[in-house]
């Protein structure tokens, strides 16, 4: 028997508690199907069941992910970063020095065999977190955030406080 678990939660303008599903399932059954769905409508159940899942982490990493995305085509775009080598439209990557902090610069989708790069800067950061209008990337927080030059390296925040981390 094979479990399956489905969450559905409504928006929060809504006063529908959120759905939870859990049982055996065999979508594709068609006959002789002995299927069994347990439902709770709960928000209790639900906030159970997604801190097990760690899915305000998850919801997290994919706020962060888009927000690359959307980041690395205004880069490209301002800073003309693509590879003169393989002509492909380079990436935004972080280099953790040495003790020296963080850089952020848009290299080869080849990178490291490619060392083709282009350096970006807190004012280009900033440029593109504003075209895009970049919110903070913790649940719940929608402030604005900024890149700003630490002693020795680029970090990002938002004017709420919170560390931001847009790359693993």
């Amino acid at each position: 028997m094979h479990h399956k678990l489905a969450l559905l939660r409504f928006p929060p303008e809504h006063t529908i508690e959120p759905i939870v599903w859990k049982g055996s399932m065999n979508v594709l059954g068609h006959h002789s199907s002995e299927e069994l769905m347990d439902r709770m409508q709960s928000q209790e159940i639900y906030n159970r069941v997604s801190s097990l899942l760690k899915l305000n982490q998850q919801q997290d990493r994919l706020r962060s992910m888009k927000l690359v995305a959307q980041l690395e085509k205004i880069l490209q775009q301002r800073l003309g970063a693509v590879c003169p080598t393989h002509s492909l439209p380079m990436r935004l990557r972080c280099s953790r020095g040495r003790g020296k902090g963080t850089s952020y610069f848009m290299g080869c989708p080849a990178y490291p065999k490619c060392n083709n790069t282009v350096n970006v800067d807190t004012n280009a950061l900033n440029t593109a977190f504003k075209v895009i209008n970049a919110c903070c990337t913790n649940d719940g927080c929608d402030s604005p955030i900024e890149a700003r030059r630490g002693r020795y390296s680029i970090y990002i925040k938002c004017t709420s406080g919170h560390s931001v981390n847009l790359l693993p």
